[in-house]
């Protein structure tokens, strides 16, 4: 069974696959395996399989039709209420989410500074937006930058669960 789900991810080209001796597979990371396996930076998108692969998500999408036919938002027909309430009643998805959501930020933000030099000519950035500072902390860290947060209670709380 391991062996057939290794060759789907090489059909896929996650993983890389060579035969040695007749019949022994060796696999192999490729670039895109970068992704799954933690990086210099203690991130990866393991977190975003996670949570789409959720029940929670996965009912979301049965949703869908009803939420074109009638109007509305398909969590919010589902549970009746919004996301980020919800996450305050369900502590295990709330971590994922938040775990999900702080990896995806430092691999993204991490390659947008390798390329874009726009914040050079900023003195002081403001973070007025929900979630936990990541972007603010990844563009603030190795600049001249200097940073306003305006973080509420909720985020500080799940910002120190994260460290």
């Amino acid at each position: 069974m391991l062996d057939r789900i290794l060759r789907m991810l090489v059909s896929h080209c996650v993983l890389g696959c060579s035969v040695v001796g007749g019949d022994q597979r060796l696999y192999s990371l490729t670039p895109v395996s970068k992704y799954f396996v933690t990086n210099q930076d203690g991130v990866s998108l393991c977190p975003l399989l996670s949570l789409s692969q959720d029940k929670l998500s996965i009912k979301i999408w049965f949703e869908l039709k009803n939420a074109i036919l009638e109007g509305g938002i398909p969590f919010n027909n589902l549970n009746g209420m919004h996301l980020y309430e919800y996450l305050g009643t369900d502590t295990g998805l709330n971590q994922v989410f938040n775990r999900t959501m702080f990896n995806h930020t430092t691999i993204v933000m991490k390659r947008i500074l390798n390329y874009y030099k726009g914040f050079e000519q900023f003195n002081q950035l403001v973070d007025v937006g929900g979630g936990l500072g990541v972007a603010l902390d990844i563009i603030t860290s190795n600049t001249h930058i200097s940073r306003v947060s305006t973080l509420i209670c909720l985020m500080l709380y799940n910002k120190l669960l994260l460290r």
